[in-house]
């Protein structure tokens, strides 16, 4: 797990080239001191240089250098107004917040759970999430914990799982809300399926008819598309890729031509929602221009290896797609 955490502090890197800020051949960025026994460690990044995005073959931008020792970000989200306030969730330290684009951070954590009634160790935030209307707001999705929000921007947190089925291996791994209204969102949990809440997270129901059973392992990975927010897709881990065109009340098999069922990440096309991307746990990137009814390989140029894993998957403005791999940082420019 801990290749997860390394390739999602990469994700630093590539909002910096979506909002065009400079990137600095090592991050310098300055975390609070951890709690947990485990060192906390900033990966040494070693960029390629480039100039404009290949269409249709993947490029190297950076790859992985030095000891990174152990884990550290689960997760990172960015201020959508914002692009310099960025929050990450730490393993074992809950939530830091960042306002100048990550080169130093604060803790942001008041109210967040702690792993036992003794332990100075919060839990792990798996997922976080901001109100794109309203970016003070925000979810976090914890590991054996629920959902928690906050409406300062972070200063404080309180629990929002009315409904969530929490159980003891119940994760909440992914968080999802509806862009044409931000009182609708969903949760996927590892182990309880999919849940949605239509009033901010106040009260949450079952959403999972049709999903495969979750077992231990459930749902990684939603997306919403942008110009039919009934339209979902929920990657699952030996499930493969699920839709939903009634906004979560039904989900049907979308695997077609997936070769691989552990998807960890989805990506939708902002100027062509018939277009999506998959990735997988072994290094496969899959494409759908259909909505997802047919998938096709789209890993050309990637490193395909057992252990080189690709995790999360971005698409900017323009639609050039970003691949945060467990080797590097990684981009394609679109074909259409």
């Amino acid at each position: 797990m801990k290749r997860i955490a390394l390739a999602v502090l990469t994700v630093a890197l590539v909002l910096s080239l979506l909002v065009g800020c400079a990137s600095p051949a090592t991050p310098t960025a300055s975390l609070p001191t951890a709690t947990s026994a485990s060192p906390t460690h900033t990966p040494t990044l070693t960029p390629t240089p480039t100039s404009a995005a290949t269409i249709g073959v993947w490029e190297q931008l950076s790859s992985f250098g030095g000891d990174f020792g152990g884990e550290v970000f689960w997760c990172l989200a960015i201020d959508p107004a914002n692009p310099q306030t960025l929050y990450a969730g730490i393993v074992g330290d809950g939530i830091c917040k960042s306002t100048n684009g990550g080169a130093s951070w604060v803790a942001s954590s008041t109210g967040l759970p702690s792993r036992d009634a003794v332990s100075l160790l919060l839990r792990d935030v798996m997922s976080l999430t901001l109100d794109p209307g309203n970016p003070q707001t925000l979810y976090a999705g914890i590991r054996g914990g629920g959902v928690y929000k906050s409406s300062d921007g972070g200063a404080n947190w309180a629990d929002f799982s009315s409904g969530l089925p929490i159980s003891s291996y119940s994760d909440v791994r992914c968080l999802a809300i509806d862009p044409s209204n931000p009182q609708t969102l969903y949760a996927g949990t590892v182990g309880d399926g999919i849940c949605k809440s239509t009033n901010g997270g106040a009260s949450w129901a079952a959403s999972s008819s049709g999903l495969p059973s979750p077992g231990v392992w459930g749902v990684w990975c939603l997306a919403i598309d942008p110009a039919n927010p009934q339209n979902l897709y929920a990657g699952t881990v030996n499930g493969g890729v699920y839709k939903s065109s009634d906004g979560g009340a039904n989900w049907a098999d979308f695997s077609s031509g997936l070769p691989n069922n552990d998807v960890v990440s989805l990506a939708i096309d902002p100027g062509n929602p018939q277009i999506l991307h998959a990735s997988t746990e072994k290094g496969v990137v899959c494409k759908s221009t259909n909505g997802g009814a047919s998938w096709v390989d789209f890993s050309n140029g990637l490193p395909i290896s057992p252990y080189s894993d690709v995790w999360t998957l971005v698409i900017d403005s323009s639609g050039i797609l970003y691949a945060l791999t467990s080797t590097g940082l990684f981009r394609m420019a679109p074909e259409h």
